[in-house]
């Protein structure tokens, strides 16, 4: 399967969603190799057929259906929808109990739907125990250590660096642009000129090729690209941002990061023709005390991807300016001409704080 489908944030074409479903006959076929000593393969293969005969790959119905593939199909739905996507957020229990029995008699066997609702509890409280635990071996454990040389053997294309851990280090490798920038938006007195400062010291902090500053509207709720900077910077700049779709529209929805997508999956295709040599995304919401002031989305083409220093370093950034932005708006009225201390204060002793703690 594509990595670019897998990992796609929005809906899929006709055309993906066709070499989607082609995963259970070629499931089916890798097991088949397999001399399993229960039927695996028709499960895999017939796993997404519906009790009423539209579904894939051989359009089954009823109990033409194996059992076992009539019960992983409950179990694989509801398990899916309570969890979150890059395109929607996961239900809740509640929604999603009643979203199988919507579905009872159309997508799925009634008596496995009964069955399993009414043994829910049973299975949550097992799950429960089991979390935490270590994942099973089922007694094949490791006999033998790596030798010396083995251990010795690196990737072709080489070994992420480890994120330091030495304070002279970690200042050295994005913790001083990180005062920088708090500095910048301290002396800033309106929110366009925080915006805009911290657009323009993101990049001594993570690096990348293009960067787009999402704000969402208090009183419309609408998201548009506020500020952009880079290659390609004015095909990005005012654009609207929605939050059903895309990486960006993810983060936005969900207020959680989103790393390493592939970066056209974030972009309209008149938009997306320009990236095309661009390989890694990292996008971070803009929150402080509840309160959703946007995204920031960094595209790289030289990068392959935003490692683990990286994310963090962008997380740190996005809330030192959410938190400025905040701070700016429980401020007391003051002249405009007058300095503003107390912001400065604010955003340099909430990075120690984040540093030291």
């Amino acid at each position: 399967m594509p990595d670019y489908i897998l990992n796609k944030p929005g809906r899929l074409t006709a055309e993906e969603f066709n070499q989607m479903k082609l995963h259970t006959v070629v499931g089916a076929q890798i097991l088949s190799r397999v001399e399993f000593p229960f039927p695996i393969v028709p499960v895999v293969r017939h796993h997404h057929e519906r009790w009423d005969g539209h579904g894939y790959p051989d359009g089954l119905r009823g109990e033409e259906i194996p059992l076992t593939a009539r019960i992983l199909s409950v179990v694989d739905c509801f398990d899916a929808v309570r969890e979150d996507r890059p395109y929607r957020r996961g239900m809740t229990r509640e929604q999603a109990v009643n979203y199988v029995l919507e579905e009872s008699g159309k997508t799925y066997d009634p008596q496995v739907v009964a069955t399993f609702l009414a043994h829910l509890p049973e299975f949550e409280a097992e799950i429960e125990v089991m979390r935490g635990a270590p994942a099973p071996t089922f007694g094949i454990e490791a006999t033998e250590r790596l030798s010396g040389a083995a251990l010795a053997v690196a990737p072709a294309a080489g070994l992420a660096e480890d994120a330091p851990h030495a304070p002279e280090a970690a200042h050295a490798s994005g913790e001083r642009p990180l005062y920088d920038l708090a500095a910048a938006l301290a002396a800033c007195q309106t929110e366009e000129e925080k915006c805009a400062a911290f657009v323009g010291h993101l990049g001594q902090v993570v690096p990348a090729d293009t960067c787009a500053l999402v704000r969402v509207n208090e009183e419309t709720g609408e998201s548009r690209v506020a500020l952009a900077a880079g290659r390609n910077a004015s095909l990005l700049e005012g654009r609207a941002v929605r939050q059903d779709s895309g990486v960006t529209g993810w983060v936005l929805s969900n207020r959680k990061p989103l790393f390493n997508s592939d970066p056209k999956l974030d972009l309209p295709e008149d938009a997306a023709a320009h990236f095309t040599d661009y390989r890694a995304l990292a996008v971070a919401p803009v929150a402080a005390d509840r309160v959703l002031f946007g995204a920031i989305a960094l595209y790289s083409a030289a990068l392959s991807e935003y490692d683990a220093r990286h994310q963090r370093l962008l997380c740190e950034a996005a809330d030192i300016f959410a938190r400025s932005l905040a701070a700016g708006r429980t401020e007391p009225p003051t002249d405009a001409t007058a300095p503003q201390p107390k912001p400065a204060r604010f955003a340099v002793t909430t990075l120690e704080s984040n540093l030291t703690h």
